[in-house]
């Protein structure tokens, strides 16, 4: 999150210039981690007060998402198959 770019902050500027009123966060995490509780929230707190007029909604990060169980499984029953195929 420290690394890459755009920063919070410049994405929101980014889809405020666009028009957005309502931004959403989807964080690509498999967890609620720190980030996820804490520093993402306060990052788009900081940024909406920069920006009148806008208001944001954090999702459920990626990983807790049933459907990713799924495909988790899926991935383990074809490596299982392919394997026992060879």
């Amino acid at each position: 999150m420290e690394l890459a770019e755009p920063s919070i902050r410049a994405a929101y500027e980014k889809c405020v210039q666009q028009g957005a009123r309502l931004i959403i966060c989807h964080p690509y995490f498999l967890s609620k981690g720190r980030h996820v509780q804490e520093d993402i929230p306060a990052l788009l707190k900081e940024a909406r007060t920069e920006f009148p007029g806008t208001d944001y909604i954090i999702t459920e990060p990626i990983g807790m998402q049933e459907e990713v169980v799924d495909l988790i499984s899926k991935s383990i029953l074809s490596a299982v198959t392919h394997r026992a195929a060879s």
